[in-house]
């Protein structure tokens, strides 16, 4: 439920939506409002949703019954209360919730990130930016949400409308000027930002992904495209120029473009000095102007993240010295590439890879740097289909030196079932090793680092929970490489012996 912030005046439908048909009164004067029926209040204006697994205009009765005052419809119903029939309810749901939390986008300049991967970091690297251009933010990711003031929790999924409007308005009151979006393919197509708009966005990259929820690549891909559909006029499309598939939208896109890219030819390109286990530099390339670079964050991806933010910066009208003093800044990204230093004779590395191209994109990254061997612990979750895990085990075994096949949320599907289809995609299942127990095998896999060796911990990042049945276990894969370098280095764990229980379980609501 979303109400009205307390300006003292109701929102009229008749004025929001001039071309609704609205039946049973002149018009609809909403305070607050509700899309699932089983929790509306008596007043509230009840939004019926159509979702592919439920119809919300099954549900009028139950919300009249429960005190709803009005109902927006998509289809024409005989209604007890006043009906207000509109072409998109999530479109309406959008307009109504921001305009009831007082429009706080009006007041904002807002870049939205979508993309398979990438999004979370181009999303805290533009923040960083922003940081040292001296611009108050916010930032709405799956990592965190920040209100300009406050760190706040969030979930995998981007904001519901109602919530993203509460989210804004808070910036606002916190004095941001920005704010970067990140944004799920799922969102997209749902109208999570209906009733924003952007004044530049950017798609990172589109590799195949989310089939069950899209049904096909070209579903996903056009999903994807709707971010700029979302654009003001005059705002930027910012692409990758690396990535064929998101190349290829540039002949559906009717805005002014910026192209990125390390490889392809672009407007934004950036060209690596020098790279080793701990940073890399690298030269920033804009027209005539270039910048250098230098973060604690590894690999190529995250040079293309890099890129993808200064675009972002650079549509924004920041120079490129603010914009990459604003990288360079930015020493920790969330689940992307963290590197733990203990004092440890080898490296060691969290990242969320969870996904055959971010997986192998990793696992180069960390090759790259020449280490004497790599060490890499992933496993599938139960959401991915047994191609992509049969996929991740052929990058595996063809990347790593070890490859140490683990859970990641196996839900109610067995861990030795999801394993199972992980071999499928070897040619030499006898060379995997196999630890169903996350936290054993984060302990074995360090166990097994000599000097010269590094570890990648994949799979997770900055999520801190493991999913198995209908519990939910708090786990972090940082804390547990973090306390078992510690305790290694104090000689308090002994090679071989047990693992450290760290954790304590609580039932998923």
């Amino acid at each position: 439920m979303i109400n009205d912030p307390g300006t003292g005046s109701s929102l009229s439908l008749r004025g929001l939506f001039p071309r609704a048909r609205i039946t049973g009164a002149q018009d609809i004067a909403v305070s607050s409002l509700c899309s699932d029926a089983s929790r509306c209040q008596p007043g509230d204006l009840f939004v019926a949703l159509l979702d592919s697994d439920r119809d919300g205009h099954d549900d009028l009765a139950e919300a009249v019954n429960r005190g709803a005052s009005a109902v927006v419809l998509e289809r024409p119903l005989v209604s007890p209360v006043p009906s207000c029939l509109v072409s998109d309810t999530r479109d309406a749901l959008g307009l109504i919730c921001h305009h009831l939390a007082g429009q706080p986008a009006d007041h904002l300049s807002l870049s939205g990130i979508t993309g398979t991967s990438g999004k979370t970091a181009t999303t805290h690297l533009l923040q960083s930016i922003w940081k040292k251009a001296g611009v108050r933010s916010g930032l709405v990711s799956t990592a965190h949400h920040d209100d300009g003031d406050n760190s706040l929790p969030t979930c995998r999924e981007t904001p519901a409308p109602h919530e993203l409007a509460d989210l804004l308005g808070r910036m606002v009151d916190n004095r941001c000027q920005k704010a970067a979006l990140e944004i799920s393919s799922r969102a997209l197509v749902r109208r999570h930002l209906a009733g924003l708009q952007l004044d530049a966005a950017v798609i990172t990259r589109i590799r195949s992904a989310h089939l069950d929820y899209h049904g096909s690549l070209d579903n996903y891909r056009k999903a994807k495209l709707r971010i700029f559909s979302l654009l003001k006029p005059g705002g930027t499309a910012i692409v990758n120029a690396d990535d064929p598939a998101t190349e290829a939208l540039l002949a559906t896109i009717d805005v002014p473009v910026l192209r990125f890219g390390i490889h392809a030819e672009a407007d934004i390109t950036a060209t690596l000095l020098e790279r080793s286990p701990g940073e890399q530099t690298f030269l920033l390339c804009s027209g005539n102007e270039t910048a250098s670079v230098q973060t604690s964050v590894i690999g190529d991806p995250h040079i293309t993240h890099c890129l993808a933010a200064a675009s972002l910066a650079i549509a924004d009208g920041l120079d490129l010295a603010t914009i990459a003093a604003g990288l360079s800044m930015a020493s920790r990204i969330p689940g992307h590439m963290e590197r733990i230093e203990r004092g440890q004779p080898f490296q060691v590395y969290v990242d969320s890879a969870n996904h055959p191209d971010t997986l192998a994109m990793a696992l180069h990254a960390i090759r790259s740097t020449r280490p004497r061997r790599l060490i890499c612990l992933f496993g599938p979750s139960s959401r991915q289909p047994a191609e992509l895990r049969a996929r991740m085990g052929r990058v595996v075994e063809r990347s790593a030196d070890i490859g140490m096949i683990t859970s990641n949320d196996p839900g109610s599907e067995p861990p030795l079932s999801i394993i199972h289809d992980v071999l499928d995609g070897y040619d030499h299942p006898g060379h995997a090793h196999i630890l169903p127990d996350r936290l054993e095998a984060i302990c074995w896999s360090l166990d097994q680092a000599r000097p010269g060796d590094a570890v990648l911990i994949a799979g997770k990042g900055f999520r801190r929970s493991q999913q198995t049945g209908y519990m939910l276990d708090t786990f972090d894969d940082h804390q547990i490489a973090d306390e078992w370098l510690d305790q290694s280095n104090q000689h308090h764990l002994h090679r071989g012996h047990g693992p450290i229980r760290l954790y304590t379980r609580h039932d998923v609501n």
